[in-house]
């Protein structure tokens, strides 16, 4: 009975201590699925960094954009500006032709 008795002790302190392997391994198991969570964030984090990034630089492009727009319109407005004057200036020369007209007939 002894013998048997040992035999079943020594059974249990085996199957003991394969219990304590498997709830390691569940604990090693847990660790690995929240790591393998948190590299998913990482990832996910990293690709929405990513989109930020360029979002960004699309951003920096509009507001180039609208920068040189700006400078478009202030161009075409002193364009406008000269092509008023150089009229003007015409008008100018052409009163003046017809003024040294009226000296030379006076």
């Amino acid at each position: 009975i002894c013998i048997t008795l040992s035999f079943y002790r020594k059974i249990c302190i085996t199957l003991s201590f394969y219990r304590k392997i498997c709830i390691t391994l569940s604990f090693y198991r847990k660790i690995c699925i929240t790591l393998s969570f948190y590299r998913k964030v990482c990832t996910t984090l990293s690709f929405y960094q990513k989109i930020c990034i360029t979002l960004s630089f699309y951003r920096k492009i509009c507001i180039t954009l609208s920068f040189y727009r700006k400078i478009c319109r202030t161009l075409s407005f002193y364009r406008k500006i000269c092509t008023t004057l150089s009229f003007y200036r015409k008008i100018c020369i052409t009163l003046s032709f017809y003024r040294k007209i009226c000296i030379t007939l006076s």
